[in-house]
């Protein structure tokens, strides 16, 4: 199973991603692991993000936070979220708050495709 997190370089990709039609060299791409899926998902990272953006993310949902605020709120959740204990989780929430930095940078969404 793939488990995705994308951002769109562009507004203009975005909207060709709301309809399935953003080429790979239009889009950052973060591959998860099936590993690092369960590893955020045990150690409820997806709650943590599904509750403060009010969406939900779990086995095999497409979710998706398109407004910046949202997206900044949820990089100040995850920021605060002590991950020290487990090296690989807290790589990987280091690499979702850059990813999600980069889409209030670009003013697009982040997409979660699980």
């Amino acid at each position: 199973m793939a488990y995705t997190i994308v951002i769109p370089k562009d507004k203009k990709i975005e909207k060709k991603l709301d309809f399935n039609q953003a080429s790979e060299a239009e889009l950052i791409t973060f591959l998860l692991l099936e590993k690092d899926f369960f590893l955020l998902l045990e150690n409820k990272i997806f709650d943590l993000i599904n509750s403060n953006a009010s969406i939900m993310i779990d086995y095999s949902e497409s979710e998706a936070i398109k407004d910046s605020i949202t997206i900044k709120k949820v990089v100040q959740a995850l920021q605060k979220e002590d991950c020290s204990y487990n090296k690989d989780l807290e790589d990987l929430v280091k690499k979702i708050i850059n990813l999600m930095e980069e889409a209030i940078k670009r003013e697009v969404g982040i997409y979660f495709s699980f």
